[in-house]
């Protein structure tokens, strides 16, 4: 009897031809997934960014209704007309609300160490990070953080022509009233307006769907402290007010930062603090700056939103209907 023998025949490895091939396909289908994964990553941090800004304008109506309908100042005593504020400690908006989004302790802790903070930036500073202050997107936190104290930087900055500044007086001022887009007694050097103890809703004649009160500000434009950009427990003297949105009407005396193309009162798209400006609002999201409103709704600014109309939602009672693009 005769048996068949059956030959195994193994097949040989992939030849480097092979190889390549499906190399380069793993390496297109990458390249297509990425771009993906890219926008649900920036649709996440975007959602993330308008729930922060929903509870710094929620905070900021809750403050207003335990003082008789005062808003914090953007820089002074809180509450402002308040006859027990004489002497009484200055602070930006974002130590103001504090007990409003959760975060009485911290608050305790500013409160215990009175002028002893504000006697340099940062001493005796609470090093406490608070996530709200906080936008995903902000590309210049890290940087942020290696040039200012820790736990003291934010992602966002209040609208000054809302909630008002008490500055010095060798300051240029300018009353809340004078807010017009004429400008004509916009300051032309310093960052402070007057206006403090704004009563919400009753000084804000444009409305409160029609007002910004927050905005994205990257925590740092710049190299360095100084140069600014959003520091949530700022003293007011080191550096200057520079966490304040600086948002001149259009055809004021004072030019926007940067131009050309023309007037650019807000930046997006912002990947790195050398390319932003702390003057003006900022944002490392893609095409869009995220605006808090008044009645503590959330929307994005696009590229393309006319810088007066922008201008016009800063200004809260210029009583100037916002444009279509808005």
């Amino acid at each position: 009897m005769k048996y068949l023998r059956v030959r195994q025949h193994r097949r040989a490895a992939f030849t480097l031809i092979e190889l390549l091939v499906v190399i380069a396909i793993i390496a297109v289908l990458v390249g297509m997934l990425l771009p993906a994964v890219q926008k649900v990553r920036e649709a996440a941090n975007r959602t993330q960014c308008s729930n922060n800004l929903k509870q710094l304008g929620l905070a900021s109506i809750n403050a207003s209704a335990t003082y008789n309908g005062e808003l914090p100042p953007a820089f002074w005593s809180y509450p402002f007309k308040a006859a027990s504020t004489t002497g009484a400690l200055p602070a930006p908006t974002t130590i103001w609300l504090l007990p409003f989004i959760e975060q009485e302790a911290v608050y305790l802790q500013f409160q215990n160490l009175g002028s002893a903070f504000f006697a340099a930036k940062g001493v005796g500073m609470p090093s406490t990070e608070i996530k709200t202050y906080l936008c995903p997107s902000d590309t210049t936190l890290k940087l942020a953080g290696a040039n200012l104290p820790v736990g003291l930087v934010s992602s966002y900055g209040s609208n000054a022509l809302v909630f008002g500044v008490e500055s010095t007086a060798s300051a240029t001022n300018v009353s809340l009233a004078a807010c017009t887009l004429s400008g004509a007694t916009w300051p032309s050097t310093t960052l402070v307006y007057a206006g403090g103890g704004t009563k919400y809703p009753t000084d804000l004649a444009d409305g409160t769907s029609n007002t910004i009160f927050w905005t994205d500000k990257l925590a740092l434009c710049g190299t360095g402290a100084t140069q600014g950009g959003t520091v949530w427990a700022e003293n007011g003297s080191v550096g200057g007010v520079t966490y304040l949105p600086y948002t001149p009407p259009v055809g004021s005396t004072v030019a926007p930062v940067l131009s050309p193309p023309g007037p650019m009162l807000y930046q997006t798209s912002i990947a790195s603090s050398s390319q932003c400006s702390y003057a003006v609002p900022s944002s490392g999201h893609t095409a869009a700056l995220m605006v808090g409103m008044g009645d503590g709704s959330v929307r994005p600014v696009t590229q393309g939103t006319n810088p007066s109309t922008f201008t016009q939602a800063m200004i809260p009672n210029d009583q100037t209907p916002l444009g279509a693009d808005w």
